[in-house]
This record gives C-alpha cells, sequence and structure tokens, in this order.
C-alpha cells in the first residue's frame, strides 16, 4: 500500500515515466496528502513535491417516507413494510447485486447490528438475517432516492412480546446516522386455539381403491392469525396434519391438491382471522389393504400443532 509500478516497463534518458493506479475512498470524512518520490534500486530520488490530495465525505441519508399496515400484531400475522431514503450525500449507494469490486452494499439496519425478533427471514430482503435490509434499486446516485421493503411476521409465543425496529442506514460497513427512525411492534401472548365445526366424513366402508371427497371446517376461536400457501412458501401456513403421532402417513393420502403429503393437506387461499373459519376439502382414497383405520387430525399453524380437538375419520375397507 505504499508503491505503485511504472509503465513501460523500461524507460530511456529523456523520456517519460507514467503511475498509474486505483484509489477506493473509505466511508468516513478524512483529508489526506499522498507525498510521493520515485524510487531507483532502492534509492529515493530528489523529492521534487509531487502531491496527491484526497478526501472523503461520510455517507449521508434523509428518510422520505416509511409505512406499515399495523404494528400492534396478532401471533403469525404478516405485514409488509417500506422505506424511502434520498441519498444527501456525495457517493453513489449501490445494491447487494451490484456492487462494484472493492466496494460494499447499501442496506437499512437496526441500530448495532440488534435482531428483531419480528423479521420475516425467509424473506430475501432480509438477507436470511435479522437486522438488514437490502436497497431495491441497482444504484441510486446522489439526490436521488433509495427504497426498501420487507416483510415482519409476529412470533408464536407462550408470551407477549415487545420489540423496537430502530433503523440507520449502512453503506460500506458505516452507519449514516441515526435519525430516530423507530417502529414499535407488539404481539400478545399467543392463544392457539381452534373448533371443528362441520365434517363430510368419508362412507364408513369402502373398497379398495374408492374415492370419495371429504372435508373439515375449523373455527378460528383463539388470536393466532392462519395464513395459507403463497406466504413465503407456506413458511407461516394453517394446515391440517396426521397425528398420533404428529406427521403420521395416512393410508388414504391421494396423490393430489389439496395434499401435500400423506402427513399434511394444505388450508384454501386466503387468511383467517381470529372468529374466522377454514373449510379443507380433499380427496380420501381407500388403500389396497383392508382393515379398519382410525386417522386423527389437528391444526398445524407455522410448524405449531393447535390443542388436539379429537377429530379425526373411521373407515372400513372390506
Amino acid at each position: 500500500q505504499n508503491q505503485v509500478l511504472m509503465t513501460p516497463d523500461v524507460v530511456a534518458p529523456g523520456q517519460n515515466a507514467t503511475f498509474t493506479f486505483d484509489t477506493s475512498a473509505p466511508y468516513k470524512t478524512f483529508f489526506t496528502h499522498n507525498h510521493f518520490i520515485p524510487i531507483i534500486g532502492g534509492a529515493f530520488m530528489k523529492d521534487v513535491g509531487m502531491d496527491v490530495v484526497l478526501s472523503s465525505d461520510p455517507p449521508a441519508w434523509n428518510p422520505t417516507a416509511a409505512s406499515i399496515a399495523a404494528r400492534d400484531l396478532l401471533p403469525n400475522q404478516h405485514v409488509q413494510a417500506h422505506f424511502a431514503v434520498q441519498n444527501t450525500g456525495n457517493s453513489t449507494w449501490y445494491s447487494d447485486g451490484n456492487v462494484p469490486a472493492g466496494l460494499q452494499p447499501t442496506r437499512l439496519a437496526t441500530m448495532g447490528y440488534q435482531n428483531n425478533p419480528f423479521a420475516d427471514v425467509t424473506d430475501p430482503s432480509w438477507l436470511g438475517t435479522r437486522n438488514q435490509i437490502k436497497m431495491n434499486e441497482a444504484s441510486v446516485a446522489p439526490g436521488q432516492t433509495a427504497t426498501f421493503d420487507a416483510w415482519f411476521i409476529a412470533p408464536i409465543s407462550g408470551a407477549a412480546i415487545s420489540s423496537s425496529f430502530h433503523f440507520d442506514l449502512i453503506s460500506g460497513g458505516v452507519f449514516g446516522g441515526d435519525w430516530g427512525c423507530v417502529f414499535n411492534f407488539t404481539v400478545p401472548k399467543a392463544d392457539p386455539s381452534y373448533t371443528g365445526t362441520a365434517a363430510t366424513n368419508p362412507p364408513a366402508t369402502m373398497t379398495p381403491g374408492q374415492s370419495a371427497t371429504v372435508s373439515f371446517t375449523a373455527k378460528n376461536t383463539g388470536n393466532v392469525v392462519w395464513n395459507d400457501e403463497t406466504y413465503n412458501g407456506g413458511a407461516y401456513a394453517a394446515r391440517l396434519g396426521m397425528t398420533q403421532p404428529l406427521y403420521r402417513l395416512s393410508s388414504f393420502y391421494s396423490a393430489s391438491s389439496p395434499w401435500l403429503s400423506a402427513a399434511l393437506i394444505q388450508m384454501p387461499t386466503g387468511t383467517v382471522m381470529p372468529g374466522q373459519s377454514a373449510t379443507f376439502t380433499f380427496t380420501w382414497k381407500a388403500p389396497a389393504q383392508t382393515g379398519t383405520y382410525h386417522d386423527p387430525f389437528q391444526l398445524v399453524v407455522s410448524g405449531v400443532f393447535l390443542r388436539d380437538e379429537g377429530d379425526s375419520f373411521n373407515t372400513t375397507v372390506q
């Protein structure tokens, strides 16, 4: 970091040598003189006062918009936030997918990189973290506006949770300055209860390979929000799950939607809020082996099985 190669390789008396090099300004305020003296054979030549003066300013930003549908959330409630900030500095910002070699991307980050329990880490905008959100635009020049969009999900917890999303702009690993931008999130203790209110049972007796259309209607009697499979690949979805034991493979599995596997059935499209109901309608296909079958199932939300209400189908195959 203190010597620059000469070009061309050989410079005869009376000819000129050229020294070409790149500089990369750090993300901090500084002012420096770079004083250069040619070296030949390890010996310094006469100092003729060749100076290169470099200076740099820290990243500067101004928040212009921040919005979110709700901040007091129910367990498993999914909301998206939008942020817009203006580049008031002198350097161009670059996104994660467009950052030039030797530079670092610009992001929104929590103060001190504090993890936020409401961050939806399945959202690629969070970059697999709970404390940094990527910029939408490929680059943002000084005076232009950058936008950031990220999803939040309320935890399903046995205790009430309060958390602040206090954010700052970070460019090149350096925080730009605290503007006091804070979202306060709350979620109550989870009550993951439901009641089965109706069912279309399979025939009491079926022949091997016979199919029937069955259904089960569940009412959300707790405070946990039920999402469908459209939310981040089903990461927070409500489903019917085979139980006793949990995720037992049903003998009546039909390789067709809404079956996701022999242990899980997806909920119809839509979000089911507390007090609302969801009806699961699916094919019940008798296995080849005869016998009497008892198939219990329960609601499972975001990977959490709700209280066992004793729901089941009983079928004799003969």
